[in-house]
């Protein structure tokens, strides 16, 4: 999201939820997480879809679990051959 720190995404209407790297479900990092997390993940109309290599609380919820693999999942950057944290160049 863009903008002042006050701004959030209307999770308890949206029709895909997408957090990366994210456990609303510990951090309580939007209203009513839990209750939320969990009316998008039996809503056949909605989708809830968590990007993480660890398997939270969040991700067990998840219509769908994107695993990253550290390393191996670079995604575009490494296509690209832009630099990764810390100074490092794909390789590919």
């Amino acid at each position: 999201m863009f903008g002042t720190a006050m701004m959030r995404a209307d999770f308890e209407r949206c029709d895909v939820a997408l957090f990366l790297g994210k456990n609303p479900w510990n951090s309580h990092s939007i209203p009513h997480a839990r209750v939320t997390l969990k009316a998008i993940a039996r809503d056949p109309a909605r989708t809830l879809i968590v990007v993480d290599l660890r398997r939270t609380e969040t991700a067990e919820l998840a219509n769908i679990h994107l695993r990253v693999r550290p390393e191996r999942d670079r995604g575009p950057r490494s296509r690209a051959g832009l630099p990764f944290p810390g100074g490092r160049r794909s390789i590919a």
